[in-house]
């Protein structure tokens, strides 16, 4: 019987799961450095403003976010990652 096609979801999970087993995190990380600056730029964020990071990475920009917008305005995810934990 022939395997079950995978989604596109399913083959960019994987090889996001692939490259990190391989150590490859600090690396991608690092290569997206210059866009996510950009980006958190571009969101023009204020002090006092709230931010959901949905957690999809290692955290390493969740520390440029708190010091925009203040360390308390970011409680949300970790609320949400013990409420909803990933299976």
């Amino acid at each position: 019987m022939p395997e079950k096609s995978l989604t596109p979801d399913e083959k960019l999970q994987q090889e996001f799961n692939r490259w990190a087993a391989a150590g490859e995190g600090p690396k991608m990380e690092n290569h997206h450095l210059d866009i996510t600056a950009k980006t958190i730029r571009r969101m023009n964020l204020r002090p006092g403003e709230r931010v959901l990071d949905l957690g999809c990475g290692s955290g390493g920009r969740r520390g440029w976010l708190a010091r925009l917008v203040g360390e308390g305005r970011m409680d949300l995810a970790r609320w949400l990652a013990s409420t909803f934990p990933m299976r």
